[in-house]
Protein backbone atom coordinates (compact mmCIF):
# COMPACT_ATOMS: atom_id res chain seq x y z
CA UNK A 1 0.00 0.00 0.00
CA UNK A 2 2.65 2.84 -1.16
CA UNK A 3 0.30 5.57 -3.30
CA UNK A 4 2.25 7.98 -4.72
CA UNK A 5 1.79 11.32 -4.24
CA UNK A 6 2.67 13.38 -7.74
CA UNK A 7 3.27 17.02 -7.99
CA UNK A 8 4.58 18.94 -11.04
CA UNK A 9 5.11 22.75 -10.49
CA UNK A 10 7.78 23.52 -13.71
CA UNK A 11 10.89 26.18 -12.43
CA UNK A 12 9.47 25.45 -9.12
CA UNK A 13 10.05 21.98 -7.74
CA UNK A 14 12.68 20.12 -8.92
CA UNK A 15 11.91 16.48 -9.69
CA UNK A 16 12.52 13.87 -7.02
CA UNK A 17 11.84 10.87 -4.91
CA UNK A 18 11.16 11.93 -1.07
CA UNK A 19 9.30 9.69 1.51
CA UNK A 20 7.42 11.89 3.00
CA UNK A 21 4.36 10.31 4.77
CA UNK A 22 1.49 12.44 3.17
CA UNK A 23 -2.25 11.57 4.59
CA UNK A 24 -5.23 12.37 2.80
CA UNK A 25 -6.20 15.33 5.35
CA UNK A 26 -2.59 16.64 4.43
CA UNK A 27 -3.88 17.35 0.91
CA UNK A 28 -5.68 20.15 0.63
CA UNK A 29 -3.26 22.53 3.16
CA UNK A 30 -0.38 21.30 1.05
CA UNK A 31 -1.92 21.66 -2.77
CA UNK A 32 -2.91 25.60 -0.50
CA UNK A 33 0.71 25.77 0.39
CA UNK A 34 2.28 24.84 -3.04
CA UNK A 35 -0.16 27.43 -4.55
CA UNK A 36 1.46 30.03 -2.29
CA UNK A 37 -2.17 30.34 -0.06
CA UNK A 38 -0.75 29.18 3.44
CA UNK A 39 -1.93 32.00 4.92
CA UNK A 40 -5.59 31.23 3.99
CA UNK A 41 -5.63 27.91 4.89
CA UNK A 42 -9.20 27.71 7.39
CA UNK A 43 -8.40 27.65 11.09
CA UNK A 44 -10.69 24.31 11.29
CA UNK A 45 -8.57 21.93 8.69
CA UNK A 46 -7.43 19.13 10.45
CA UNK A 47 -4.51 18.50 7.58
CA UNK A 48 -1.06 19.65 7.92
CA UNK A 49 0.62 22.01 5.27
CA UNK A 50 3.70 20.15 3.75
CA UNK A 51 4.24 22.23 0.89
CA UNK A 52 7.91 23.58 2.37
CA UNK A 53 9.19 20.44 1.99
CA UNK A 54 8.34 20.42 -1.86
CA UNK A 55 10.41 23.26 -2.25
CA UNK A 56 13.36 22.02 0.15
CA UNK A 57 13.64 18.83 1.19
CA UNK A 58 15.60 20.06 4.50
CA UNK A 59 12.87 22.78 5.10
CA UNK A 60 13.03 23.21 9.23
CA UNK A 61 9.26 21.01 9.48
CA UNK A 62 8.47 18.56 11.35
CA UNK A 63 7.84 15.12 9.57
CA UNK A 64 5.16 12.85 10.36
CA UNK A 65 5.78 9.45 11.35
CA UNK A 66 2.90 7.78 9.70
CA UNK A 67 0.61 8.23 7.08
CA UNK A 68 -3.86 8.10 7.24
CA UNK A 69 -5.34 6.06 4.54
CA UNK A 70 -9.21 6.21 4.15
CA UNK A 71 -11.65 4.74 1.94
CA UNK A 72 -15.36 6.18 1.67
CA UNK A 73 -17.68 4.66 -0.71
CA UNK A 74 -21.24 6.66 -1.10
CA UNK A 75 -23.56 6.73 1.70
CA UNK A 76 -27.57 7.35 1.98
CA UNK A 77 -29.15 9.18 -1.01
CA UNK A 78 -31.79 11.53 -0.66
CA UNK A 79 -35.25 11.88 -2.50
CA UNK A 80 -33.15 13.23 -5.73
CA UNK A 81 -30.61 10.57 -5.83
CA UNK A 82 -27.77 12.43 -4.47
CA UNK A 83 -25.52 11.41 -1.89
CA UNK A 84 -25.73 12.81 1.62
CA UNK A 85 -23.61 10.56 3.95
CA UNK A 86 -20.70 8.17 3.33
CA UNK A 87 -19.71 5.11 4.32
CA UNK A 88 -16.07 4.20 5.92
CA UNK A 89 -15.58 1.17 4.22
CA UNK A 90 -11.54 0.93 5.40
CA UNK A 91 -8.81 2.69 7.28
CA UNK A 92 -5.64 2.09 7.35
CA UNK A 93 -2.27 3.27 8.87
CA UNK A 94 1.34 3.34 7.16
CA UNK A 95 4.36 3.86 9.17
CA UNK A 96 7.67 3.46 8.43
CA UNK A 97 7.76 -0.09 8.57
CA UNK A 98 4.07 -1.33 8.99
CA UNK A 99 0.98 -0.87 6.45
CA UNK A 100 -2.06 -1.60 8.23
CA UNK A 101 -5.65 -2.12 6.36
CA UNK A 102 -9.00 -2.77 8.00
CA UNK A 103 -11.83 -3.50 5.77
CA UNK A 104 -15.67 -3.05 6.67
CA UNK A 105 -18.96 -4.73 6.11
CA UNK A 106 -21.71 -2.32 4.87
CA UNK A 107 -24.66 -4.19 6.49
CA UNK A 108 -23.24 -5.41 9.85
CA UNK A 109 -20.21 -2.94 10.05
CA UNK A 110 -17.91 -5.70 11.36
CA UNK A 111 -15.00 -5.90 10.29
CA UNK A 112 -14.35 -8.77 6.96
CA UNK A 113 -10.62 -8.49 6.25
CA UNK A 114 -7.29 -7.22 7.81
CA UNK A 115 -4.11 -6.77 5.80
CA UNK A 116 -1.12 -6.23 8.16
CA UNK A 117 2.16 -6.03 6.14
CA UNK A 118 6.29 -6.17 7.32
CA UNK A 119 7.22 -3.64 4.66
CA UNK A 120 10.99 -4.57 5.91
CA UNK A 121 11.19 -7.63 5.43
CA UNK A 122 8.10 -8.13 2.80
CA UNK A 123 8.57 -4.86 0.67
CA UNK A 124 6.39 -6.27 -1.80
CA UNK A 125 3.73 -6.97 0.84
CA UNK A 126 3.26 -10.92 -0.40
CA UNK A 127 2.86 -11.78 2.98
CA UNK A 128 -0.01 -10.99 5.15
CA UNK A 129 -0.05 -11.25 8.56
CA UNK A 130 -2.53 -12.67 10.79
CA UNK A 131 -3.64 -10.94 13.57
CA UNK A 132 -5.54 -13.62 15.43
CA UNK A 133 -1.90 -15.05 15.69
CA UNK A 134 -0.86 -13.28 18.17
CA UNK A 135 -3.73 -11.48 19.91
CA UNK A 136 -1.24 -10.86 23.21
CA UNK A 137 -1.22 -7.45 24.50
CA UNK A 138 2.87 -6.59 24.25
CA UNK A 139 2.57 -2.87 25.19
CA UNK A 140 0.43 0.04 25.11
CA UNK A 141 0.93 4.42 24.86
CA UNK A 142 -1.63 6.78 25.75
CA UNK A 143 -1.47 10.59 25.95
CA UNK A 144 -2.75 12.66 29.07
CA UNK A 145 -2.77 16.39 29.64
CA UNK A 146 0.18 18.10 30.20
CA UNK A 147 -1.73 20.87 32.36
CA UNK A 148 -5.75 21.21 32.64
CA UNK A 149 -5.56 24.99 31.55
CA UNK A 150 -6.78 25.92 28.35
CA UNK A 151 -3.31 27.88 27.44
CA UNK A 152 -1.59 24.20 27.31
CA UNK A 153 -4.46 22.48 25.03
CA UNK A 154 -1.87 22.36 22.64
CA UNK A 155 0.73 19.95 24.54
CA UNK A 156 0.49 16.35 25.91
CA UNK A 157 1.93 14.28 27.95
CA UNK A 158 3.19 10.66 26.57
CA UNK A 159 3.33 7.24 28.26
CA UNK A 160 4.29 3.86 27.22
CA UNK A 161 4.72 0.69 28.23
CA UNK A 162 6.23 -2.70 26.51
CA UNK A 163 6.44 -6.20 27.45
CA UNK A 164 10.33 -6.64 28.82
CA UNK A 165 10.69 -9.49 26.56
CA UNK A 166 9.16 -7.69 23.62
CA UNK A 167 11.57 -4.73 23.80
CA UNK A 168 13.88 -3.62 20.80
CA UNK A 169 11.76 -5.29 18.84
CA UNK A 170 10.10 -2.60 17.27
CA UNK A 171 6.76 -2.08 19.38
CA UNK A 172 7.49 1.01 20.85
CA UNK A 173 8.30 2.83 18.18
CA UNK A 174 5.43 1.54 16.33
CA UNK A 175 3.13 2.55 19.27
CA UNK A 176 4.52 6.17 19.04
CA UNK A 177 4.15 6.80 15.12
CA UNK A 178 0.66 5.95 16.00
CA UNK A 179 0.12 7.90 18.77
CA UNK A 180 1.34 10.94 17.11
CA UNK A 181 0.04 10.26 14.12
CA UNK A 182 -3.42 11.02 16.42
CA UNK A 183 -1.94 13.93 18.46
CA UNK A 184 -0.95 15.41 15.25
CA UNK A 185 -4.78 15.25 14.47
CA UNK A 186 -6.35 16.07 17.22
CA UNK A 187 -4.03 19.83 17.28
CA UNK A 188 -1.19 18.90 19.67
CA UNK A 189 2.22 20.79 18.82
CA UNK A 190 4.37 19.34 21.81
CA UNK A 191 4.93 16.01 23.04
CA UNK A 192 6.48 15.84 26.57
CA UNK A 193 7.50 12.69 28.77
CA UNK A 194 8.14 12.46 32.18
CA UNK A 195 10.86 9.53 32.44
CA UNK A 196 12.24 8.78 35.74
CA UNK A 197 15.98 8.64 35.89
CA UNK A 198 18.97 7.44 38.08
CA UNK A 199 20.34 9.49 40.33
CA UNK A 200 23.70 8.53 39.85
CA UNK A 201 23.58 7.75 36.07
CA UNK A 202 27.37 6.25 36.08
CA UNK A 203 26.71 3.62 38.84
CA UNK A 204 24.21 0.69 37.32
CA UNK A 205 20.84 0.57 38.69
CA UNK A 206 19.24 -2.95 39.68
CA UNK A 207 15.50 -1.42 39.05
CA UNK A 208 16.00 1.26 36.50
CA UNK A 209 17.81 1.46 33.05
CA UNK A 210 18.54 4.49 30.65
CA UNK A 211 16.59 2.42 28.02
CA UNK A 212 13.66 5.05 27.84
CA UNK A 213 15.81 7.95 27.46
CA UNK A 214 17.79 6.38 24.75
CA UNK A 215 14.55 5.60 22.94
CA UNK A 216 12.89 8.64 23.49
CA UNK A 217 16.49 10.63 22.20
CA UNK A 218 16.45 7.98 19.19
CA UNK A 219 12.36 9.04 18.72
CA UNK A 220 13.60 12.59 18.67
CA UNK A 221 12.91 14.02 22.01
CA UNK A 222 15.85 16.13 23.71
CA UNK A 223 15.96 16.53 27.46
CA UNK A 224 14.23 20.11 28.79
CA UNK A 225 14.34 20.02 32.44
CA UNK A 226 15.26 17.78 35.36
CA UNK A 227 14.11 17.32 38.81
CA UNK A 228 16.37 16.17 41.53
CA UNK A 229 15.50 13.06 43.89
CA UNK A 230 11.80 13.86 43.53
CA UNK A 231 11.01 10.06 43.28
CA UNK A 232 10.71 7.27 45.88
CA UNK A 233 10.48 3.66 44.79
CA UNK A 234 12.29 0.28 45.18
CA UNK A 235 13.62 1.96 48.58
CA UNK A 236 15.13 4.69 47.01
CA UNK A 237 14.93 8.04 45.37
CA UNK A 238 15.14 9.00 41.71
CA UNK A 239 15.41 12.49 39.81
CA UNK A 240 12.73 13.06 37.13
CA UNK A 241 13.27 14.27 33.58
CA UNK A 242 11.13 15.84 31.05
CA UNK A 243 12.06 15.39 27.59
CA UNK A 244 10.29 17.31 24.55
CA UNK A 245 9.11 16.67 20.93
CA UNK A 246 8.16 19.07 18.39
CA UNK A 247 5.45 17.89 16.42
CA UNK A 248 3.70 20.52 14.65
CA UNK A 249 4.30 24.60 13.67
CA UNK A 250 3.47 27.10 15.90
CA UNK A 251 1.64 29.71 14.03
CA UNK A 252 0.16 32.30 15.33
CA UNK A 253 -3.30 31.11 14.93
CA UNK A 254 -2.51 27.11 15.58
CA UNK A 255 -5.09 24.48 14.29
CA UNK A 256 -8.15 24.26 16.75
CA UNK A 257 -7.21 21.09 20.03
CA UNK A 258 -10.18 17.97 19.10
CA UNK A 259 -10.41 15.66 21.79
CA UNK A 260 -9.95 12.03 20.65
CA UNK A 261 -13.67 11.09 21.19
CA UNK A 262 -15.18 14.03 18.81
CA UNK A 263 -11.69 13.44 16.29
CA UNK A 264 -12.97 9.52 16.09
CA UNK A 265 -16.54 10.68 15.84
CA UNK A 266 -16.18 12.89 12.29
Amino acid sequence: MNVPFLVRFPDKIKPRVDDLMLSSPDIMPTLLGLAGLADSIPAEVQGRNYAPLFFDEKADIVRPTGALYIQNLDGEKDAEGMVRSYFPSSRGFKSARYTLALYIDRENHKLVKSLLFDDEKDPYQMNNLSLEENQEVVGYAYLSAFNPRSAYRHCAETSIYVKKNMRHHGVGKALYQALEKSAQSMGILNLNACIAYPSNEKKADPFLSLDSPHFHEHLGYTVVGRFHQCGFKFGRYYDMIWMEKMIGRHDKSPHPFTPYPELSAK
